[in-house]
């Protein structure tokens, strides 16, 4: 199944960032949001079907990059939103 463009909206909320230690981050409506650890932001490309790609940036050491991934749980919101949006 692919994503819709609005089905990023299943992103917002907190989210557990694992990288040698948990920090937590909040997503916005389009999947972008900022963590504390070195400044860090994510911003969200695309969500389609299991897959979430988007970029990473680290303001304080001037470094960034990319992460996929697969998000059988972010399906199953989005699975669940539209649900409750025909409901409505």
């Amino acid at each position: 199944m692919a994503s819709q463009p609005g089905d990023r909206h299943v992103l917002a909320g907190e989210w557990e960032y694992v990288n040698g230690a948990v920090d937590r981050l909040t997503l916005d409506e389009q999947g972008n949001g900022r963590y504390d650890w070195k400044d860090g932001r994510f911003a969200t490309h695309s969500l389609i079907g299991h897959t979430w790609h988007g970029m990473w940036f680290q303001k304080e050491n001037d470094r960034d990059g990319g992460f996929t991934v697969e998000c059988k749980m972010c399906v199953d919101l989005a699975v669940q939103a539209r649900s409750r949006t025909s409901l409505s």
